[in-house]
């Protein structure tokens, strides 16, 4: 955090994303009275920090949270996938806690992650009646994430005076956004829109995508040296487990006899 201050940027770190680790960091800051009071207590909690998952907040933790503009990025599919929950984003939003949406990793689809946090809220929390409107994963996508980043001046929406970030859906391939009009583009865009259906991808005002084309990447030379990367990984990784030795070669001291 000291460094975070020193060059004013943001202070990032995952926090509590599954029920295990809540309860391995609640044990381990047990005199502090739990994981969150224990980040409070050492002045962790910020408006320049961010959070990734937060499955486990409770509704006092929300509000604290909210109180020192701690933001959140919601990944609702990496934890639905490899964790078996997600965060409760209607008790975060009430609580006034800044959420942006995220995939948790590089491969991730943004337009799938979009669809899946429209979905689960349908079911998380259980007493929950309604879903969101269809605008609201949209929101978290878009200026949610770009305010829990501390950018929320440069970037997320089109305004004068902002960066030029956009991405443009080809409505012309029109086969799952169907039929579509005006009050339903939202409800397809949310629930139906493939990132496949991307056209065109803007960032600061340059052309990354043009017409489904990178600009000046060579994907097909990339996705070749990816291939030759795994090659080598899966070689490496299968030779370990075949031999019994750990396929992770850093462990954190606090947790090895946990």
């Amino acid at each position: 955090m000291e460094l975070a201050e020193r060059y004013d940027v943001g202070f990032a770190t995952h926090l509590l994303n599954c029920p295990e680790d809540r309860k391995m960091s609640d044990a381990q800051y047990a005199a502090w009275g739990g994981t969150v009071a224990y980040l409070q207590a050492r002045d962790l909690l910020q408006e320049r920090t961010l959070f990734f998952h937060c499955d486990q907040v409770n509704r006092q933790e929300a509000e604290v949270f909210a109180e020192a503009g701690v933001a959140v990025s919601h990944n609702p599919q990496s934890n639905a996938t490899y964790q078996g929950s997600v965060a409760d984003v209607p008790t975060l939003r009430e609580a006034g806690v800044t959420i942006g949406l995220g995939t948790d990793m590089a491969a991730g689809n943004i337009f799938d992650n979009i669809y899946t946090a429209y979905l689960v809220n349908a079911v998380v929390p259980l007493h929950q009646e309604a879903q969101f409107e269809p605008w609201v994963p949209i929101e978290m996508a878009t200026i949610g994430g770009a305010e829990a980043l501390r950018l929320g001046d440069k970037i997320g929406t089109l305004e004068a005076g902002k960066r030029a970030d956009i991405v443009t859906v080809d409505l012309r391939r029109n086969t799952t956004l169907y039929p579509l009009n005006a009050g339903n583009l939202l409800y397809w865009i949310v629930t139906k829109c493939a990132g496949t259906l991307a056209a065109d991808t803007m960032v600061d005002g340059a052309f990354l995508m043009r017409d489904g084309e990178f600009t000046f990447l060579d994907e097909e030379a990339i996705i070749a040296r990816s291939d030759q990367w795994m090659a080598r990984f899966e070689s490496w990784y299968r030779g370990r487990k075949a031999s019994g030795l750990p396929v992770t070669v850093r462990k954190y001291p606090d947790y090895e006899n946990r």
